[in-house]
């Protein structure tokens, strides 16, 4: 009798955690569907947008003097919302736009200053070959290109800078020439290396849109962002310094994948985006959502997507993987490496990888420049949000259904 009694206990006590189990994980599916934008939704957004930045790319184009760098018209589409991982409300578009400076002249990345100091993690430079120089000043006799002092270059090297300046200024005055003739607002304003557009559809959806330069050069595009890490290394050549995207990298890499049918992947990366910006709002936010960047996350995501087999991304282990997803930043931050998913990363070199990156045996470190103090307190921040992430999960559900 007794031993009936305690078996049925059990039965009772394992349904608990059962049920209790499944719970947990269907309010994990719950909440990626509540915060993942609908597909036609997204797409009737992109389809008015792209078609207002392809008039102002055209314009910019036309706006243009001789001397300046050539752009290209083709954009190329990047960004959160172009990979499945944009979360709502905000709707945000990137956009790259590619320009030729001195279009035919040989461009040369280094990954050092001309007095040898490197360039930080994912930063480097553009040289001029000697090529480059003779070609360069053939144009400006033949009144096709500008010369070599003008403000473009600076020691031999191109200006992220004046490359950076030159985009925003021809954006204003492409975006003030098309008001009368489009029916959205339009207003710009600067975000890092991006010229950020501001529209208001006629329905009154606001949406945001980044234009970003970028210098397509050996399989990946350099970018004019600014650097604003740690002092030191070539902190005084800042002017000059680009960043280096991997974006289309990042997207050939994810569609290679060979994952099962309604994978998770996505959805995991996703929840852990929203969570760091629904604390990011917080009065006081925590150190974790305002010095890691969503980058930060998208890098761990990344090694984790590479070092996890196609089965452990099944729909039904979403939360096993946002739980792996947190360990993963838990770990990097402690032991204060989180290591770029491509610069320095071998596995890699046979995907579309630069052969520039391969030359100069670049390593990046993602966490470079955040103070030791820093990282212990993000460190105890992401365990007691890795230990409390389901109750974490469980109210943003509940506040979704309230609202």
């Amino acid at each position: 009798m007794k031993q009936r009694q305690m078996f049925t206990l059990f039965t009772i006590i394992l349904c608990f955690a059962i049920t209790e189990c499944k719970k947990k994980k269907c309010n994990y599916q719950i909440l990626s569907s509540e915060i993942e934008f609908p597909t036609k939704e997204l797409s009737k957004f992109k389809k008015q947008v792209e078609h207002l930045v392809s008039m102002l790319v055209q314009k910019m184009r036309d706006l243009s003097k001789i001397e300046d760098p050539e752009i290209d018209v083709n954009f190329i589409r990047t960004g959160s919302s172009y990979e499945g991982l944009k979360v709502k409300p905000d709707v945000e578009l990137d956009f790259m736009v590619p320009i030729y400076p001195a279009k035919g002249c040989k461009l040369k990345y280094a990954s050092q200053t001309p007095d040898q100091l490197s360039a930080p993690g994912m930063y480097g430079f553009i040289d001029l070959s000697e090529d480059g120089f003779q070609c360069w000043n053939k144009l400006a006799v033949q009144g096709k290109g500008s010369s070599l002092s003008s403000t473009f270059v600076k020691n031999g090297q191109l200006s992220a800078k004046s490359v950076r300046e030159w985009f925003q200024s021809l954006a204003d005055k492409a975006a003030n020439n098309l008001r009368s003739t489009i029916k959205a607002g339009i207003k710009f304003s600067q975000q890092g290396p991006a010229r950020t557009l501001k529209v208001t559809l006629e329905d009154g959806q606001n949406i945001s849109v980044d234009l970003v330069p970028a210098i397509p050069l050996d399989k990946i595009y350099l970018v004019p962002k600014e650097y604003n890490g740690a002092t030191g290394q070539a902190v005084r050549y800042t002017d000059v310094i680009w960043r280096l995207s991997f974006s289309m990298q990042e997207k050939s890499f994810v569609s290679s994948l060979t994952l099962p049918p309604n994978s998770c992947h996505l959805k995991a990366l996703q929840i852990l985006k929203y969570t760091k910006e629904q604390y990011r709002k917080k009065s006081s936010p925590p150190h974790w959502a305002t010095v890691l960047e969503t980058y930060h996350l998208k890098t761990s995501w990344l090694h984790l997507l590479q070092e996890k087999t196609s089965d452990a991304w099944e729909a039904s282990l979403l939360r096993d993987r946002v739980l792996d997803l947190i360990d993963y930043l838990i770990q990097s931050v402690e032991n204060g490496v989180l290591h770029h998913f491509f610069i320095g990363n071998k596995k890699n070199f046979s995907m579309s990888h630069p052969q520039m990156l391969e030359d100069a045996e670049m390593n990046a470190n993602l966490l470079d420049g955040v103070k030791p103090s820093t990282l212990k307190m993000i460190h105890q921040q992401l365990k007691q949000i890795k230990g409390n992430m389901d109750t974490i999960v469980t109210d943003f559900v509940a506040l979704k259904h309230k609202n």
